[in-house]
């Protein structure tokens, strides 16, 4: 008779889904630990925004962007005359996707969306270390929704969902199994022997949150095996 068992394991080495996968929304996050700025999925992102603002022949003025602290009236009166004609509006548009403009790149970004009329979203997630904290923000660039067909009416589930996935990928809560065969072995007298060998028949990586992973364990595994599940989900294997 061929008996089973199943392992859940933490998966120390997850692929970052917002880099691989194609149907998540553009991101940009910035880690403090250490401090540095990450693009997924957006790295000309910028550009893009600017681009639909162009089309939308906006005439830029200073009350327009409150987030811009660091673009400055005489300087644009000053150095910016015999280049711009003294055209507020044409020196503003080569300012607002620099970000040495504004104080952090997440008021670049929004200011960038709010122009161009572009739903976003922006998050903080910590974890349980003082220095574990992430702000990030997503945005649905008119690219993405033609790509994936999703309903920007819908945004705020998919703000949400996104950001569940961010934050299991982010701080290590993703996982994977390992069903195993025993296969019995005998004795050189004939007799069972009381150990196995062991076969491994089925094995998955890449479930994110650990709050759902029972239900997403039973779309995984075969239906024989579920009665193994609760008990490997409350007896996760950390390596």
């Amino acid at each position: 008779m061929k008996t089973f068992s199943l392992k859940v394991l933490h998966d120390d080495s997850p692929i970052n889904p917002f880099a691989e996968w194609d149907c998540e929304p553009p991101l940009v996050y910035v880690s403090w630990r250490p401090e540095e700025t990450t693009y997924n999925s957006a790295v000309w992102i910028e550009s893009d925004l600017q681009d639909i603002i162009l089309k939308k022949k906006i005439t830029l003025t200073l009350d327009m962007l409150p987030l811009a602290k660091y673009i400055d009236k005489d300087d644009i009166e000053e150095n910016y005359r015999e280049a711009y004609g003294n055209n507020e509006s044409d020196y503003l548009y080569q300012c607002i996707k620099d970000e040495d403009k504004y104080e952090t790149v997440f008021d670049m970004f929004e200011t960038l969306c709010t122009l161009a009329d572009v739903p976003y979203y922006i998050f903080e997630s910590r974890w349980y270390s003082q220095g574990d904290y992430i702000k990030g923000i997503f945005i649905l660039t008119p690219e993405y929704i033609t790509r994936t067909g999703i309903n920007p009416e819908d945004k705020d589930n998919i703000f949400t969902e996104s950001r569940k996935l961010f934050d299991a990928y982010i701080w290590g809560d993703v996982y994977g199994y390992k069903l195993i065969e025993h296969i019995p072995l005998f004795r050189e007298d004939g007799t069972l022997s009381t150990e196995t060998e062991e076969n491994i028949v089925d094995s998955c990586w890449g479930f994110y949150a650990r709050d759902d992973l029972a239900e997403q364990l039973m779309g995984a595994i075969p239906q024989e095996h579920h009665h193994l599940i609760m008990n490997a989900v409350d007896n996760i294997i950390y390596r």
